[in-house]
């Protein structure tokens, strides 16, 4: 099996230095994805919540909100966002590969590529059949991922970043090309007197088909799937290019556990 990704601990830390902007990446995106359908939308589960932007976005829309993250560090970031906003949010600490949901919700959300962290390829259908049970019939699933053209072109085998409160290097291994990638963070923070503290988190990424995502996505019940390419959705970036980010919206059907039992009984048939 497959070494599992470990919880982001020290990433948490550098979020915003080292990606700034991403919160007003992903409200531009998810408002024009869904704009016409809030109406219908009142519960919501964010899975990979981070740092809780997403999760205090929606509670100020009067959203009723539920924010889930494997890594301890993020949940309590968010929490601290949703309290320094005097928003309503409940996070906990949870895995997308396995959850469940007091009341089921009108929206499942998972945002920027947090999909691709899976580190196991297979696990995908076991995240969209716990987003599926996690919906009301017709419910929504919204979601971006890298693909592997993002893989081919953007997986540099090494790339520096500086701040004043860290230097990080990223080297890159293509494991299985298109498929498969290992990342390794090696972090130097300042420790005072000129010295630095060298930590390295490593993480592994996937990546799916267009053809692969729309097939697990009716495999796990869902229906109406559209896909929309980031440059027609985010903000206009230089150097974007075409193919290498997606975002599926598909609606739930509300025949699901019908639909689930009979591949159930097809597959212990054969």
């Amino acid at each position: 099996m497959a070494r599992r990704n470990r919880p982001h601990s020290l990433l948490v830390r550098f979020y915003e230095e080292l990606i700034p902007g991403v919160a007003a990446m992903n409200r531009r995106a998810r408002e024009k994805i869904l704009a016409g359908r809030w109406r219908g939308i009142g519960r919501v589960l964010e899975l990979a919540c981070g740092n809780g932007a997403t999760a205090v976005d929606l509670a100020r829309k009067g959203l009723d909100v539920e924010a889930l993250d494997l890594s301890p560090a993020f949940v309590r970031e968010a929490r601290r966002r949703a309290r320094a906003a005097g928003v309503k949010v409940r996070v906990r600490r949870g895995d997308m590969r396995r959850f469940e949901v007091a009341r089921p919700v009108d929206l499942v959300l998972c945002e920027f590529s947090a999909l691709n962290e899976l580190d196991d390829r297979r696990d995908l259908g076991r995240v969209l059949r716990a987003a599926a049970r996690a919906l009301v019939p017709g419910g929504l699933l919204l979601f971006d991922v890298n693909t592997p053209r993002a893989m081919a072109l953007q997986y540099t085998p090494a790339s520096w970043f500086e701040h004043r409160r860290f230097k990080l290097v990223i080297r890159c291994r293509i494991e299985e090309p298109g498929r498969r990638a290992r990342l390794d963070l090696e972090w130097f923070v300042p420790a005072g007197a000129g010295l630095f503290r060298h930590r390295r988190e490593t993480f592994r990424s996937v990546c799916w088909t267009t053809a692969e995502l729309r097939r697990a996505l009716r495999d796990a019940g869902f229906g109406s799937i559209r896909v929309f390419d980031g440059i027609d959705v985010r903000p206009r970036t230089a150097g974007a290019t075409r193919g290498t980010d997606l975002y599926f919206l598909a609606r739930r059907s509300g025949a699901m556990r019908r639909f689930a039992r009979a591949r159930s009984t097809a597959s212990g048939a054969r």
